[in-house]
């Protein structure tokens, strides 16, 4: 029984992590962006533009407000690409950016999917461009671009998906459409020929594929050995029997049944991680920080609810896929389970 072990001391830096209204993280943003040039005019046998590829990367922060909607401030550097094909010849025109934004999102259930969440986002923000022109000769076409010193507003709607790898950390994968308020073309790029000129402009509004990482900031305080139970005398039954070679891991437990008001309360090594949580049909997360070699996670029952016995359904994913479990206790019967860091 994990009463014989007595209250392990944990380091500072792995105490049990503090639960919060507002969990900010630190978002690490790469996207792969689509934008095509119009075709103002033309004098050549053939003469399009062409939608084409660029790329952006920033960071920022995100807010996360219980779970379930959130509003992130962003940075970004972004090189946009446009492709200019004029008769067999095709011209590329780069161009540098830096945008700054402001995102208000919204998490909802998606399907059965327990490990992440759907999430719509409007994000609204400013595009700073520079100004200058290039030149290019190819054989016998030569090609110029123009841009302006532009600051531009801009709003952008986003659909993606919030998934669960961490309890702190967070991956999303999202698609967008950046569209801009000024209507002005952010540049202008003539191709001449002996034969004639086409003449071709952008507003760099884009299609976008995006990843972001958000890490986690945890606050992490000290709860101590927990007395208001006494649990030593209880009989406890090991549920199952682990091994990772992972530092921590994540516990999740959630009520499948009726809400009936289970209560219970997580131990690890003797260390309180969750105190006296009533289960819900939501599924709840906590972070398991994990000593060398043997540890043991105690539940430990504080009633049986309006139907007996106190059960919660759990899973732990130690690296090898998630273990699921059935975790049935009563006021004189606790769950272990036993996890090898090794």
């Amino acid at each position: 029984m994990l009463c014989a072990q007595g209250t392990t001391q944990l380091p500072r830096w792995r105490w049990p992590i503090q639960e919060r209204a507002v969990e900010p993280r630190i978002i690490a943003h790469g996207a792969l962006t689509f934008q095509g040039p119009k075709l103002v005019s033309n004098e050549l046998d053939h003469a399009a533009g062409v939608p084409w590829f660029g790329f952006e990367v920033g960071t920022g922060a995100s807010f996360t407000v219980h779970d379930r909607w959130g509003f992130d401030v962003q940075g970004d550097f972004s090189y946009q690409s446009n492709m200019l094909w004029v008769d067999t010849v095709c011209f590329p025109v780069f161009l540098p950016n830096l945008r700054t934004e402001f995102r208000a999102w919204r998490l909802l259930p998606w399907l059965n999917w327990d490990e992440g969440e759907l999430k719509i986002s409007m994000a609204a923000g400013w595009d700073f461009q520079s100004g200058g022109e290039k030149s290019r000769d190819d054989d016998q076409y030569h090609t110029t671009t123009r841009f302006d010193a532009l600051t531009r507003a801009f709003i952008a709607p986003e659909l993606g998906l919030w998934y669960y790898d961490d309890v702190l950390d967070r991956h999303e994968f999202a698609v967008r459409w950046v569209h801009h308020l000024d209507r002005t073309p952010a540049f202008t790029s003539t191709v001449t020929s002996p034969a004639g000129a086409a003449t071709f402009s952008g507003s760099q509004d884009q299609m976008a594929f995006i990843y972001r990482y958000h890490f986690g900031m945890p606050k992490r305080v000290p709860q101590g050995p927990w007395s208001s139970t006494q649990y030593d005398d209880r009989t406890t039954d090991t549920l199952v029997t682990l091994s990772t070679r992972r530092s921590g891991v994540p516990l999740v437990l959630w009520d499948d049944a009726e809400h009936d008001g289970d209560t219970i309360s997580v131990l690890l090594n003797g260390q309180v991680v969750l105190d006296h949580y009533e289960l819900s049909p939501k599924h709840h997360r906590i972070y398991l920080p994990l000593n060398w070699g043997d540890n043991t996670v105690l539940v430990v029952a504080h009633n049986l609810g309006r139907v007996p016995p106190n059960t919660a359904r759990a899973y732990i994913r130690t690296g090898h896929g998630r273990v699921r479990l059935l975790v049935k206790t009563a006021t004189d019967r606790n769950a272990a389970v036993k996890v090898r860091y090794h």
